[in-house]
């Protein structure tokens, strides 16, 4: 429910215990430009428009936050990225900051679902298939 900042880690038997800093909430919010937060809402909704299609599922609109802290929070939670680009996603303290991070790799995923959806929309028209009709790819 909070951010923290783990200071120091014991590892006692298979118990692990942190002293931690608990980050402050918010603050920097009003230092992000309403063109950046439109275009990373932009691409988070084109993102997950994509997701939904390779899933079969028809298009919707999806609510985004509109808070810039809350949408940098909720991008970094919807991309695939490694663990250690999440972990340095959500130690950035300024929402600008991680929205400047958050974008190329949000823009790098999306490109890849775009190559992928476009991939199996040709395939499934080669073999005069709706390519909606999951018949080639997982739906993973």
């Amino acid at each position: 429910l909070q951010r923290f900042r783990i200071e120091q880690l014991e590892v006692d038997d298979d118990l692990l215990r942190a002293d931690v800093e608990v980050l402050p909430v918010g603050g920097g919010a009003e230092h992000v430009s309403d063109e950046l937060q439109r275009e990373l809402s932009g691409m988070l909704q084109r993102h997950i428009q994509t997701i939904l299609e390779l899933l079969g599922f028809p298009p919707g609109e999806v609510s985004l936050p509109e808070d810039a802290e809350r949408l940098s929070f909720m991008i970094a939670a919807h991309l695939t990225a490694g663990v250690h680009d999440r972990q340095r996603l959500l130690e950035i303290d300024d929402p600008a900051e991680r929205l400047v991070q958050v974008r190329e790799l949000l823009r790098v995923e999306s490109s890849q679902y775009e190559l992928l959806l476009a991939a199996s929309r040709r395939a499934q028209e080669a073999q005069g298939q709706d390519w909606r009709e999951p018949n080639l790819f997982s739906r993973n």
